[in-house]
């Protein structure tokens, strides 16, 4: 049977992960023996609701770019479950494979570098439809046109090159890319973090639009809060492969329980400098571990402000519903 008759589309859960985990090995020597491996994302638990956006936060270097690149099959996992439309992916090959892939895309960080600079502007859009719907022609191009107008890229531009545009352009067409199979998933790595200030919001309104449009779901990466709370309906925490909290939007920023949430917010600049001068900010001290050799216990509890030695440094913390809908993975609310 194939794939396709087999998703089920009944479930209120577009995308599940459940303890997916992908471990980079390190090799030394002349042999390449293995030594180590760098835990980039090491037990992660996500839930994305159809229709909805799940935005995922955390510092440089938490492992949110590598646990987007696992869920669109752009990296194997090294363990765990990913479930879509009903259906584990993890392990499709081949035909099966391939139909998944065509309902989930991504969108990523730096536009220009995830298109070939010898390729026009046409041939980049239109290939998902060649490869996929075996589009040619003038069935092609008036294809490749509709879907860059969507975007706001003038059709007569479609011959041109990725040099030919400016940042915000490219990143529009990087979005009719992601779009022209008609996905269910597009995966956001931080689309706007290399964007003028002023581009961006033009960019997230695009975003928005088309997700109104096409009833998309996004898994949107960033490590801008600011962003993350205008464009997301549930917000994930993410620290050094873990996922520390997760709630809906509106829960978390109002009442952040985790004390790296805590720390991250307190970072936000408040736009009246009153109010500036007088709110107490939460530092987080010291630097991020290497993945390599994560902390025992809770992963933040070198750096946390509240850290119990006795239990902190020894035992995992579980991912706990303290309040409906509102998880947080820590030893104050076990």
């Amino acid at each position: 049977m194939a794939l396709k008759n087999t998703l089920d589309q009944s479930s209120e859960y577009l995308l599940e992960a459940s303890q997916v985990k992908k471990h980079f090995p390190i090799l030394k020597g002349f042999m390449q023996k293995e030594v180590g491996a760098v835990r980039a994302v090491d037990g992660v638990n996500l839930q994305v609701k159809r229709g909805e956006t799940l935005g995922l936060v955390g510092e440089s270097g938490c492992g949110k770019s590598t646990l987007g690149r696992t869920i669109v099959g752009l990296y194997e996992p090294t363990d765990g479950q990913i479930v879509f439309n009903g259906v584990n992916i993890s392990g499709l090959k081949g035909l099966q494979r391939k139909q998944v892939q065509r309902q989930m895309q991504m969108i990523f960080q730096d536009p220009f570098a995830s298109m070939n600079p010898r390729v026009r502007i046409k041939k980049i859009v239109g290939e998902p439809l060649t490869v996929h719907e075996k589009l040619r022609g003038s069935q092609l191009t008036d294809t490749v046109a509709c879907i860059l107008e969507q975007v706001g890229i003038d059709a007569e531009c479609m011959n041109r090159f990725p040099h030919e545009f400016s940042g915000g352009q490219r990143q529009r067409i990087a979005i009719a890319r992601s779009i022209a199979l008609n996905p269910e998933l597009i995966v956001c790595d931080e689309p706007v973090s290399s964007l003028d200030v002023s581009i961006r919001s033009q960019i997230l309104n695009l975003l928005k639009q088309i997700q109104d449009q096409f009833q998309l779901t996004y898994l949107f990466i960033s490590h801008d809060l600011a962003v993350i709370r205008h464009i997301s309906d549930h917000v994930a925490v993410m620290y050094l492969g873990c996922i520390m909290e997760n709630a809906d939007r509106e829960s978390l920023y109002a009442n952040p329980l985790h004390p790296y949430t805590q720390g991250l917010l307190s970072a936000i600049p408040v736009p009246n400098p009153k109010l500036e001068r007088e709110r107490k900010r939460i530092e987080l001290r010291g630097e991020i571990p290497s993945p390599s050799n994560p902390p025992t216990g809770c992963r933040f509890n070198t750096r946390c402000p509240k850290c119990m030695p006795g239990v902190c440094g020894h035992t995992v913390p579980e991912l706990i519903e303290t309040q409906p809908g509102h998880w947080v993975a820590c030893h104050l609310f076990s």
